[in-house]
């Protein structure tokens, strides 16, 4: 006799109502907890933000402040047998653009040298071949309208305003330094030798009336790394 046997069929029992209502709510709670946490997050993001951007524009004043007060402003004021130091700035071949910034400075340098007795006259700035050479067009300028070759000292190891400074303070350690440049970036290099403690003054060369933001943004930030450089200066002498 053939015994047949039905195939047996598992059924799970289905969730209660209780049991789903409880899941809601265990997920919803799961993702309140998440939502409160990437909110806190981002307010704490948002107060570092605000906070090192008013620690950036405060530096910012707070270097012009300071340099300024090492600036001079009348003719009476200037040292007699000083070390002039011309921050560099490029010019370009005849005819093709003029850098107002650069012919300020060489006005204002040669005013000085014939204003007062000056020991030398350091021209320091960027190289970078073939054609952009700032020491040697500022050594050409000078040198065409009648500065004696014998003041002029090309030094090609201002790369950036705290090298100018530096090399400048290095090479001439008893001499008086006259810092000339326009006045944001003086008041960086002024600021630089106070730290670096370089006996030194600053005379502002006229700026250019064409002035683009960027160069406003960019003093605010190269501020802002001069005081990193200032701080590692500190730590390093201690």
């Amino acid at each position: 006799m053939t015994q047949y046997v039905e195939n047996e069929v598992l059924l799970l029992p289905l969730p209660s109502h209780n049991q789903s209502t409880a899941t809601i709510i265990t997920f919803a709670g799961y993702s309140l907890i998440m939502l409160r946490l990437l909110f806190r997050l981002l307010r704490y993001l948002l107060i570092t933000f605000i906070s090192v951007c008013l620690l950036i524009v405060g530096n910012h004043f707070f270097i012009g402040a300071v340099g300024g007060l090492l600036v001079i402003h009348d003719k009476d004021e200037l040292p007699e047998g000083a070390t002039i130091l011309v921050l560099g700035s490029g010019s370009s071949e005849p005819g093709r653009w003029i850098n107002l910034n650069f012919e300020n400075r060489m006005a204002a340098t040669r005013w000085v040298y014939e204003a007062t007795p000056v020991k030398a006259i350091v021209l320091s700035g960027k190289y970078q071949p073939p054609y952009y050479d700032e020491p040697r067009a500022m050594y050409r300028s000078l040198s065409e309208q009648g500065l004696p070759d014998s003041l002029l000292v090309a030094d090609y190891r201002g790369v950036r305003t705290w090298e100018s400074v530096k090399s400048a303070s290095q090479q001439f350690p008893e001499d008086k330094l006259l810092i000339i440049a326009q006045k944001s970036q003086l008041q960086r290099a002024l600021f630089i030798s106070l730290i670096m403690g370089a006996d030194a003054e600053g005379l502002a060369a006229e700026p250019s009336p064409y002035r683009h933001w960027y160069w406003t943004y960019r003093e605010v930030f190269a501020r802002a790394k001069c005081t990193l450089d200032c701080f590692a200066f500190i730590l390093k002498i201690n």
